[in-house]
C-alpha cells in the first residue's frame, strides 16, 4: 500500500480551487486533508467575497475541513 503525503489546498471558493482539488484527487499523489482559506470581516472569503456560510457548504460537499485565517481589510501583501 502506497502512503501518500498529506496536503492542504488553498481555497478561494472559485472554480479554479475546485478544479485543483479535483485534479489532485484524481492524480492520487497526495491526500488532501484540509482547505486553507483567508477571510475578512468585510468581504467574507477575501479572494471572491463569498460569504463564509457558503464557503463552509462548499467544503462540506467536498468532504474537507476548513482552516480559516482571518485577515484585516485592507490587507497588504
Amino acid at each position: 500500500m502506497m502512503v501518500r503525503s498529506k496536503a492542504l489546498i488553498a481555497w478561494s471558493s472559485g472554480k479554479d480551487s475546485a478544479w485543483a482539488l479535483h485534479g489532485t484527487r484524481r492524480a492520487g499523489d497526495f491526500d488532501v486533508v484540509s482547505a486553507l482559506i483567508a477571510v475578512t470581516d468585510t468581504f467574507g472569503v477575501s479572494m471572491h467575497g463569498v460569504p463564509e456560510k457558503l464557503l463552509r457548504a462548499q467544503l462540506e460537499a467536498a468532504g474537507l475541513p476548513a482552516i480559516v485565517v482571518y485577515i484585516p481589510f485592507p490587507c497588504s501583501n
